[in-house]
């Protein structure tokens, strides 16, 4: 490896480790950390949100659907749309709660029962595993043809 990559790789390095270490400083409650001490404004959620929704699988498989479907693939995208436009609406309620999550939000308004049943969808077996769809897999594979 060359001397100018190892040297651009620990600049790199050093400044991200630099600006942690700075912003690690900052942090003083809980809710810094997780919601950057809620002043963050509304336009950069949304573009937060649509940074974590767009990525490079949802481009590539949106254009592949334009070109396999035409016109019709412009709908794809509209219930995300249509969430970030709802949740716009409800934002504001929701932070009335000051809680961080989903389930925080539930076992506030409700009690601990709605937040344990929020959560169990994703604990069920029947959520998608890689090791389980790996195995399923695995044995559809081998039951299926003959081993010579």
């Amino acid at each position: 490896m060359s001397q100018l990559y190892v040297a651009v790789l620990a600049i790199i390095v050093a400044v991200l480790l630099a600006v942690a270490i700075y912003r690690a400083t900052r942090v003083k409650t809980k809710a810094d950390y997780l919601v950057a001490g809620r002043s963050l404004p509304a336009f950069v959620l949304v573009l937060t949100l649509l940074t974590s929704w767009i990525g490079a699988g949802s481009l590539f498989a949106g254009a592949e659907n334009a070109y396999k479907n035409g016109f019709a693939a412009l709908w794809q995208p509209a219930g995300g749309w249509l969430g970030l436009l709802l949740i716009y609406f409800i934002a504001p309620r929701a932070r009335k709660f000051a809680q961080f999550t989903l389930p925080d939000l539930l076992e506030a308004r409700y009690n601990q029962t709605a937040r344990v049943l929020e959560l169990s969808p994703s604990y069920s077996p029947t959520s998608e595993s890689p090791a389980i769809n790996s195995k399923a897999a695995e044995t559809s594979c081998t039951s299926s043809s003959p081993t010579p």
